[in-house]
């Protein structure tokens, strides 16, 4: 999308080119955020078993639940207002691409159970169409605050996608200590 809008404001594209590049895109992010539950780790610490950890698996467990994953929330909770800023006031196409798709069922949308297909009607292409063209809709997808608040969503999308490798990382090395440690105490 940002690309898009760089060659638009280029004059390197069509308007006409640019929103059916935009419609083609579609909707460009879910805003489904990570959840994680840490019932077990304080059910651990409530019963005192988190003791018969070693304390470097104990150590790593605290960082997870207690660093980690507040990270985790404060990030889906700016990642999820960003996004939901964004398709309401930025990008509203995205709302009507995915009213139309609700209705119609034609691009796969796990969120809402929809497996898509193929191809929007005519009549719909041309809802599209009269959308891009409407003259506030036009210059609200050509003005700074579109591309600006473009950035700024990939750019939230990107720390959040850090934020999500660290948890994978840190949850498969507990993990893998954890399963050492189970299996040293088996032999």
């Amino acid at each position: 999308m940002i690309n898009l809008i760089e060659l638009m404001q280029q004059d390197k594209i069509s308007y006409r080119t640019y929103y059916d590049s935009i419609i083609n895109l579609g909707f460009l992010y879910t805003y489904q955020t990570f959840f994680m539950t840490d019932a077990t780790y304080k059910s651990l610490i409530s019963n005192g078993r988190i003791n018969l950890f070693p304390q470097d698996i104990h150590s790593m467990m605290n960082k997870y639940y207690e660093a980690i994953a507040k990270r985790v929330y404060d990030n889906n909770q700016i990642v999820d207002d960003i996004a939901l800023r964004y398709y309401n006031y930025y990008h509203p196409f995205s709302m009507l691409f995915a009213n139309e798709n609700n209705n119609n069922g034609v691009v796969s949308d796990v969120r809402f159970g929809i497996y898509g297909t193929g191809e929007f009607s005519e009549q719909t292409k041309k809802k599209f169409q009269r959308f891009f063209e409407n003259d506030k809709i036009k210059s609200n997808y050509t003005g700074i605050e579109f591309y600006s608040n473009t950035i700024n969503l990939r750019n939230r999308i990107n720390v959040y996608s850090e934020r999500m490798r660290e948890v994978d990382f840190e949850r498969t090395r507990i993990s893998e200590s954890i399963r050492k440690y189970l299996q040293a105490l088996n032999n």
